[in-house]
């Protein structure tokens, strides 16, 4: 439970201003931990702040990059219509404190902070968890993204050029100004591409990329930590028993088996 003193005032925000609209995308079934953090957070914000205008949960399949499409399209709509001016990405699969967009809130800006997200982690499952966070560098193949495998800070914003949509909230200024951009009829925002060398990287930081060649900063709230649920199966060959633990006389009879 995070420390931090909750704002008990329950007038709510102004207007669409300091509103937000919530979406969360899911092949149609989601983890408990994400359903009880999403719970909470709802209840607190409409006991304290009044972030919150609306939850809406919409069913992806492999086309994740479309479903988030549709989705910034259904938010613009209702943006148009006063509702919020934030969009608020949360996926199935995190959990998170229930002051969680609060605490989004007391950073974000129109100007000077339009895309930020909580401090999210992925998996490799060869070197262990490792923070969603990308720089852009420029390589011999042409720009590329670097990851960091550790931080050298724990708390404040970190400027990145790239993030995950994990729990990421976006003012509607950038996706305004992406679609005036016009990079794809189809994938106006969020699309599977690739960077040098032929190196391919998520819709998510494909929109992170765009945002940052139209100007728009994007932050991570270090100090705003979400949880990434994984589940790891691994198999392996039974092991037989030492030749000790077998009743006297008794044989392997696998070993006669031919290969």
């Amino acid at each position: 439970m995070s420390n931090r003193t909750p704002n008990t005032s329950a007038s709510g925000p102004a207007g669409s201003a300091r509103r937000a609209l919530a979406y969360y995308l899911s092949p149609g079934q989601v983890e408990h931990e994400f359903c009880q953090s999403l719970l909470e957070m709802s209840i607190y914000d409409l006991m304290t702040s009044r972030h919150l205008a609306g939850v809406f949960g919409v069913r992806s399949g492999a086309l994740l990059a479309a479903a988030r499409n549709s989705v910034a399209e259904q938010f613009l709509a209702a943006a148009d219509e006063g509702t919020a001016d934030w969009l608020l990405f949360i996926d199935s699969d995190m959990t998170f404190e229930r002051d969680a967009l609060e605490q989004l809130f007391e950073h974000a800006n129109p100007e000077t902070c339009p895309i930020i997200g909580g401090l999210c982690y992925g998996l490799d499952f060869q070197t262990g968890p490792f923070p969603v966070v990308y720089k852009l560098v420029e390589t011999p193949d042409g720009p590329m993204t670097h990851r960091p495998s550790r931080l050298d800070r724990d708390t404040g914003l970190l400027q990145v050029d790239g993030t995950g949509a994990a729990f990421l909230m976006i003012h509607k200024s950038v996706l305004i100004a992406m679609r005036e951009r016009g990079y794809s009829k189809a994938y106006p925002w969020f699309q599977e591409t690739e960077l040098g060398g032929g190196h391919p990287v998520g819709e998510d930081i494909t929109f992170c990329l765009r945002a940052r060649s139209l100007g728009f900063p994007i932050a991570v709230d270090l100090d705003l930590r979400i949880g990434h649920k994984k589940d790891q199966i691994v198999i392996g060959s039974p092991p037989r028993p030492a030749a000790a633990e077998r009743p006297a006389g008794a044989r392997d009879l696998s070993e006669r088996v031919p290969a």
